[in-house]
């Protein structure tokens, strides 16, 4: 098997990066867990995201979205409109 020098470091480089999208995810979803006090289930969230990483992120779209949360906006939009909400 021939590898150019670049495939492998291209391979070290990015597979921390893509493999971390786990951790992160199963973060946020905790956060969200104790922001708006949802029941955890019965596996851990890092277990949630790692085997239904598209389950976990339809539902927690669909939490936020109940909650009228506009997701368009982006995280730092959405902390200014909740500090103006709370200053009026």
């Amino acid at each position: 098997m021939n590898l150019s020098y670049g495939e492998p470091s291209f391979m070290y480089t990015t597979m921390p990066i893509l493999c971390s999208q786990w951790i992160i995810g199963s973060n946020y979803r905790e956060k969200l867990r104790r922001k708006y006090n949802l029941v955890e289930a019965s596996y851990s969230d890092l277990i949630s995201h790692t085997f239904c990483l598209w389950c976990s992120l339809c539902q927690e779209f669909r939490e936020l979205k109940n909650r009228n949360i506009d997701l368009a906006l982006g995280w730092y939009e959405e902390y200014l409109l909740n500090e103006e909400e709370i200053h009026k």
